[in-house]
């Protein structure tokens, strides 16, 4: 994967798959990874409303800031029902 360039601040990082770095095609899908101190499910601001609408266009991935726990496997995966795929570290 490649940084192609910041959206906002130094949060919003655009990735480009790298099927064909030479030349993408029309049908690779731009990931979007979202570096936030915010929890995603604890209160709904502009940064969820913002990402759930890049969403839309991005493959979008959400990191939250660890939680500190024993935990088997470092981190929980979970899909929002606006597409966003949000991890937590742990």
């Amino acid at each position: 994967m490649t940084l192609i360039r910041s959206l906002y601040s130094n949060h919003f990082y655009l990735i480009k798959s790298d099927e064909n770095p030479e030349k993408p095609s029309m049908n690779q899908k731009i990931d979007l990874i979202v570096f936030s101190h915010l929890r995603w499910y604890f209160v709904y601001q502009r940064p969820q409303h913002l990402i759930s609408r890049f969403a839309k266009m991005y493959r979008t991935i959400y990191i939250e800031e660890p939680v500190f726990k024993s935990s088997d496997n470092g981190y929980s995966l979970c899909y929002d029902q606006s597409g966003v795929l949000v991890i937590t570290l742990k």
